[in-house]
């Protein structure tokens, strides 16, 4: 039994395939939000629309504060996956501004959190765009070394018996601090895979044992 399911789950992470958003065509995709999900200040000036640049089309993106030092994230919808060591989230970004961190939303959906009522969500940071004017590929993953790390803080917060069965991811997000300043993004390919779809349900399926067999 454990054999079988052991092939099952191999065979079907071997059909996983890749979620890619090249930015080229559609509807905007990023939204800006306050950090901790908090609403974005009122004052912000955005500009979005798609971008000819050269032989390739991009989303592009400004943001002006009014005032130095405000933290905010963007944050683009991607399908709901379950957590993966093999998880790799890739960006193709330039920017104005260096600093901008890269990461992915991880849901608990068997856990609430005591501030919200909801479930918790924690941000798992990846690589940081390091050199402005030049587009970089960053890279941010969930393998289970983050994971562990970020879980540790977790339990610190809320105690030791965190329910983390069924986590998923199902954002994509960018950190980065605004000024006075206009502050510009642009995105060109997005990719996030392997894709192992999240359970809707949040149930979790019991464990056969060997000595069920014999019953």
């Amino acid at each position: 039994m454990a054999i079988c399911l052991l092939v099952g789950w191999l065979v079907g992470l071997g059909s996983a395939k890749d979620f890619v958003e090249p930015f080229d065509a559609g509807s905007v995709t990023w939204r800006v939000v306050g950090t901790n999900e908090l609403q974005r200040p009122g004052d912000l000036l955005l500009q979005q629309k798609r971008l000819d640049m050269g032989d390739q089309s991009v989303e592009y993106m400004s943001v002006g504060a009014g005032r130095d030092g405000v933290p905010l994230q963007l944050e683009s919808t991607v399908p709901a996956s379950r957590v993966l060591d093999e998880l790799q989230l890739s960006l193709r970004l330039r920017s104005n501004q260096a600093g901008a961190v890269l990461g992915l939303r991880v849901v608990l959906p068997n856990q609430t959190d005591p501030g919200t009522g909801r479930s918790v969500v924690e941000v798992i940071d990846g690589d940081t765009y390091t050199h402005a004017y030049e587009w970089q590929e960053l890279r941010c993953g969930t393998t289970s070394k983050l994971m562990e790390r970020r879980m540790q803080l977790v339990r610190r917060r809320l105690g030791s018996n965190v329910d983390t069965r069924g986590m998923y991811v199902d954002r994509v997000v960018l950190k980065f601090r605004a000024g006075r300043g206009v502050t510009e993004f642009a995105f060109d390919e997005l990719r996030l895979g392997p894709l192992v779809a999240a359970s809707s349900a949040n149930t979790v399926v019991p464990v056969q044992h060997l000595d069920d067999d014999a019953k």
